[in-house]
């Protein structure tokens, strides 16, 4: 039964590791914001860290998906955050 478990698992991590690049960039900057935050990073890399006794394969495909979430590329024009001015037209 473990074995199946961690057997989806990471079926899954390896499609969420496929996915993530052709994301909208809408999603794209709604997961780079989740990732982004220092307290975010040191929790992501300590349940990595935790993962990582329990199965090592599955640990370093977390470490994997959190690296390529926070590389995400998001180019400036679609930046969602800040203000329009709204004079200029």
């Amino acid at each position: 039964m473990r074995d199946i478990i961690s057997i989806i698992i990471i079926l899954t991590l390896i499609v969420l590791i496929s996915i993530l690049p052709n994301l909208s960039n809408k999603n794209k900057f709604k997961i780079k914001l989740a990732v982004s935050g220092m307290i975010n990073k040191m929790l992501l890399f300590a349940i990595v860290c935790l993962a990582t006794l329990e199965n090592k394969v599955i640990g370093l495909l977390l470490l994997i998906l959190i690296f390529s979430a926070l590389n995400l590329n998001i180019t400036k024009k679609n930046h969602l955050e800040g203000f329009a001015n709204y004079y200029k037209r």
